[in-house]
């Protein structure tokens, strides 16, 4: 199975955290700032034009450029990722553990045939259904896995992992989600990236273009910690209660 572990990256150097989690993964960072790269990560860096930008644009340079059939994009703010499918939640740090994590739900994904796949959106243990260790609905993002070359991110800066989820959702009508882990990250605190161009107008517009595409189907609610996202696309038929 070939496949590629990639940190897109648009944030300063020296605050990206997923390096020193994901050791093997490749970091792809502005052009103009490979050499302050080179000096504050280990990892393999791959330039990407300056003029590439936004987070739809940078997905879609990756899975242009890079050959391997699987590419994984994790969000460099990503602080350490959580089990959550025992009794207690466990704390991993490891790098070989966490690739592992990511290698194993690769293989389960591609066995299954999605084009897309990832991990749960809580930490929460007291969240975690323990009859649902997997999903097949709902949408990933920190970590997102894409299969094949077939599909593209949409054109914007932000939310574009939904987008993509929900497409494949359309076409293909699955997704692969392992729930019992969760990649716990500093959403939009980092200075650099799309935190450049995060303005309250840039937002909405983009909140708005997913609107009129997805309709009933995405939801946006307002809380204190920012914007939350959720999907409503059923996958299971509802029991009525006959027997026939």
């Amino acid at each position: 199975m070939k496949l590629s572990i990639v940190i897109p990256s648009r944030n300063r150097a020296n605050s990206i955290t997923t390096a020193k989690l994901l050791k093997s993964a490749i970091v792809v960072c502005p052009e103009s700032q490979v050499e302050e790269y080179r000096k504050n990560v280990s990892n393999e860096i791959i330039a990407i034009p300056d003029a590439v930008k936004g987070l739809g644009k940078t997905r879609n340079y990756i899975l242009d450029n890079l050959k391997d059939d699987i590419i994984v994009m994790a969000d460099d703010d990503i602080t350490y990722a959580k089990y959550i499918g025992g009794a207690h939640e466990k704390v991993i740090t490891d790098p070989e553990e966490l690739e592992f994590i990511i290698r194993n739900a690769a293989v389960m994904a591609t066995d299954a045939g999605v084009k897309c796949f990832g991990f749960g959106q809580t930490g929460d243990v007291r969240k975690y259904d323990p009859s649902q260790p997997f999903s097949f609905a709902g949408w990933v993002g920190g970590v997102i896995g894409v299969i094949g070359k077939e599909k593209s991110f949409i054109d914007n800066y932000f939310k574009v992992d939904v987008d993509f989820c929900l497409q494949c959702l359309l076409e293909d009508r699955i997704i692969f989600k392992d729930n019992r882990y969760n990649f716990v990250q500093v959403r939009d605190r980092n200075s650099g990236g799309n935190s450049m161009f995060r303005t309250k107008k840039l937002v909405e517009k983009e909140k708005q273009i997913l609107k009129n595409k997805w309709g009933k189907h995405i939801k946006f609610t307002a809380t204190k910690t920012g914007d939350m996202c959720s999907i409503d696309v059923p996958r299971r038929e509802k029991y009525s209660g006959v027997v026939y």
